[in-house]
C-alpha cells in the first residue's frame, strides 16, 4: 500500500470512529438540575439516582448534577441526602441529543444530615 493510500485509509478509520462517538452523543439524553433543602439552599453530595437502574451521582459543591448518556424514555428519579427523606420526581423524559433539566426542591436540611 502506497503512503498516500495508507494515510486515506486511516483518515477514513478516524472518521468512522469519530461518527461513531458522536453517534452515541446523539443517541443518548441528560438530566441536570439543583437539588435544595427546605430552606432553598443548595445541597452538596446529595444522592440523584434514576430508580430502578445502578445509574446516579452526587451533586457537586453548588447542589447541581448532571447524569449523561441515557436511553431516551421515561424515568422515575430520586433525591436525597444522609438518610434523611427522599424526593422523588415520576416521568422524567429523556429524549436523544437533548438535556431535561429537574431540579429538586425542599430535601431535608444538611444541617441535620450532618447530625
Amino acid at each position: 500500500m502506497r503512503r498516500s493510500e495508507a494515510l486515506l485509509v486511516a483518515g477514513l478509520l478516524a472518521g468512522l470512529v469519530a461518527g461513531q462517538a458522536i453517534g452515541f452523543e446523539m443517541n443518548s439524553g441528560s438530566v441536570t438540575g439543583l437539588v435544595t433543602d427546605v430552606n432553598g439552599d443548595p445541597l452538596p453530595g446529595a444522592t440523584v439516582l434514576i430508580l430502578g437502574t445502578a445509574v446516579g451521582t452526587l451533586t457537586d459543591g453548588s447542589g447541581e448534577y448532571t447524569i449523561d448518556g441515557l436511553y431516551p424514555g421515561s424515568y422515575y428519579m430520586q433525591a436525597w441526602i444522609g438518610e434523611l427523606e427522599a424526593l422523588v420526581v415520576t416521568d422524567v423524559p429523556v429524549m436523544a441529543g437533548f438535556e431535561t433539566r429537574v431540579d429538586f426542591e425542599g430535601v431535608g436540611s444538611f444541617e441535620a444530615a450532618r447530625a
